[in-house]
């Protein structure tokens, strides 16, 4: 398996067999079953049945184990619902049988016991294929299953696809989010054997008689017609999959995974429920997988989505990385826009020219910050840093209570380090945020001139005994840059002296790094990976001298644990910095993995 992209930890990849190369995720189809149960790949024609991809020797049913073609070893036979003596007893069966033929794929067995499963599956880790055993069980226990599929999932090499056999259709995208790589038709099969058409949310063919299906099998025909043929109904249930799995690629191409399993886990109470395990207890693992910016607009839907591991890495960051910049004498406290970044919208134009009017040449002890959902705050200067710039949300005016205290926890963290003078010009549900977290809103209707003049007024007479200032364009960058790399980042990359000019950043006459306008994050150059370098974060150490932009995982000695896929990258060969580029993967991943690419590099010596 070599990971091509991540959606949190689901992997769009290939998973190289023979001479075929298959793109994951995918789904494997039996199309003799009743009999037979060698694995094809979906969408396989006539002409390749008889040649599977994978070859069944003992999941379904034992035959002789043949070393030259690639399948699936025997597990010993176990209900998923016994005593831990009668587990242990089956991996120690399964285990047995798998260490006869290393190359082959096995099953993971345990039953419901975590650490058995995490035992067996450390000493499976370096298989190509993992398949996890009584699927159909673990699908119906939610918390169990958010405990056993990334343990496996991190416990296994990266380059270990994981095979779900008997996955739920509404249970597949939360899967595939989770590190699933491979599912079956198995349920399309059972389904179609007990006269069941599949729709999006799940419903029997007694509930839909009327509905009506547009698929190759169906062609707008009544279900209630389909499911009298049961080939036309087997067929229409394997279309329905396959679109499941087509339509999970196409999220991961574009960055939208995640929002796709909210949407189907709205039809499925056990999808929703897995979902909400793993945003409140596994979100350290989401997050470690999720990349650190994307092109794309993260839409936050649903009430789900503001558990986003984006959304939680955005508030964790500004909480042990952000300092509110030296110097500032008042904050000003305003609502977020519906633009993205805020200073482009109407409403911010108007408050910072009303602003500006207040302060007139003492607009460098202004420090502004707007408050928005469900990020908390957003100061000025990180405004142009994802995913600050690119979010959208439904504006209702009406605030959970939940976003209500989340919003003052940070308004309030923000305020303690500031240590300045604080004003609010508010409206609405933000004015009750603000009183809560001690500061005073102004006048309503903050988009009115009365309103503005007044805000022009608080400022001027707030500032009237202070000194005349200019706005630090340096010390803004680095507030950016220890939001990116951590605290203490910003000194060690722009010293006293550092230069900002448009996009580019100059420390000693040598450019150092550039703001991408596209995440808002910095991009370094050679000589600013070189500096940076000293902050000891963010490197990766190699084992050969880059000829090429590609750096791939064999050649990975040692990577940071704090390293996300997309973030920028300092790359050491022999105690010196030779490059510097985007992650593709983690850390961790990158140090584990064996095959395909840990990164790329934008300049390399």
């Amino acid at each position: 398996m070599e990971i091509l992209k991540h959606s949190g930890p689901g992997r769009l990849g290939k998973f190289h067999l023979d001479d075929k190369d298959i793109t994951t995720p995918n789904f494997f189809h039996f199309p003799s079953y009743p009999g037979k149960y060698d694995i094809y790949l979906a969408g396989s024609n006539s002409r390749t049945k008889k040649n599977p991809i994978i070859y069944d020797y003992g999941f379904f049913e034992k035959r002789k184990i043949n070393p030259s073609k690639f399948g699936i070893l025997p597990d010993f036979p176990m209900r998923h619902d016994v005593p831990r003596r009668m587990a242990e007893e089956a991996a120690k069966e399964t285990l047995k049988i798998a260490r006869k033929y290393p190359e082959h794929g096995a099953v993971i067995t345990g039953a419901k016991f975590p650490e058995l499963v995490e035992s067996c599956t450390e000493e499976l880790s370096d298989r190509p294929l993992l398949a996890i055993a009584n699927g159909q069980r673990l699908a119906m226990k939610p918390r169990l299953l958010a405990e056993v599929v990334p343990l496996i999932r991190e416990t296994a090499s990266p380059n270990t696809a994981l095979y779900f056999p008997f996955a739920p259709p509404a249970l597949l995208p939360v899967l595939a989010y989770m590190g699933v790589d491979f599912f079956d038709s198995m349920e399309a099969v059972l389904r179609a054997a007990k006269r069941e058409f599949l729709t999006p949310r799940g419903f029997k063919i007694g509930e839909i008689s009327r509905a009506t299906c547009y698929c190759r099998a169906c062609l707008g025909r009544p279900a209630e017609e389909v499911v009298e043929n049961l080939k036309a109904l087997l067929e229409h249930n394997l279309n329905f999959i396959r679109g499941i799995v087509s339509e999970i690629r196409e999220a991961m191409i574009e960055d939208r995974l995640r929002e796709l399993v909210e949407e189907k886990s709205g039809y499925d109470a056990g999808a929703m429920a897995l979902l909400r395990i793993l945003d409140h207890e596994k979100s350290d693992y989401l997050e470690r997988y999720t990349p650190i910016a994307s092109r794309s607009t993260m839409r936050l839907i649903s009430q789900e989505s503001y558990s986003r591991p984006e959304v939680k890495r955005w508030q964790r960051r500004l909480e042990e990385r952000y300092t509110p910049p030296e110097g500032k004498k008042l904050s000003i406290i305003l609502p977020c826009s519906a633009r993205k970044p805020y200073h482009k919208s109407r409403s911010h134009m108007l408050f910072r020219k009303y602003i500006r009017k207040g302060a007139k040449n003492k607009l460098g002890l202004i420090h502004e910050v707007s408050i928005t959902s469900p990020m908390g705050i957003v100061p000025r200067e990180l405004e142009w840093v994802y995913p600050a710039s690119r979010y959208d949300i439904p504006v209702t005016g009406h605030w959970t209570r939940d976003e209500k205290a989340a919003a003052v926890e940070q308004l309030t963290r923000y305020l303690a380090k500031a240590g300045t003078k604080a004003i609010a010009h508010v409206g609405g549900a933000y004015r009750e945020i603000c009183a809560s977290a001690g500061v005073e809103p102004g006048k309503e209707g903050i988009l009115s001139k009365d309103s503005l003049e007044h805000l022009s007024e608080r400022i001027s007479k707030l500032l009237a005994d202070e000194s005349v200032t200019w706005i630090d364009k340096v010390g803004e960058a680095r507030r950016v840059c220890e939001y990116q790399f951590g605290l203490g980042a910003g000194e060690h990359l722009l010293p006293k002296g550092a230069e900002i000019k448009r996009y580019q950043l100059f420390y000693m006459g040598a450019q150092v790094a550039a703001i991408n306008p596209a995440d808002g994050l910095l991009a370094l150059t050679l000589r600013g990976g070189e500096v940076l370098a000293k902050h000891g974060k963010y490197l990766v150490d190699i084992s050969f001298e880059p000829k090429t932009s590609s750096v791939f995982c064999v050649g990975v000695e040692k990577a940071g644990e704090e390293i996300r896929p997309g973030d920028e990258v300092i790359v050491i060969y022999g105690g010196e910095v030779v490059g510097v580029g985007k992650a593709l993967l983690n850390g961790i991943e990158m140090m584990r993995a064996e095959k395909g690419l840990a990164l790329k590099l934008r300049h390399r010596r």
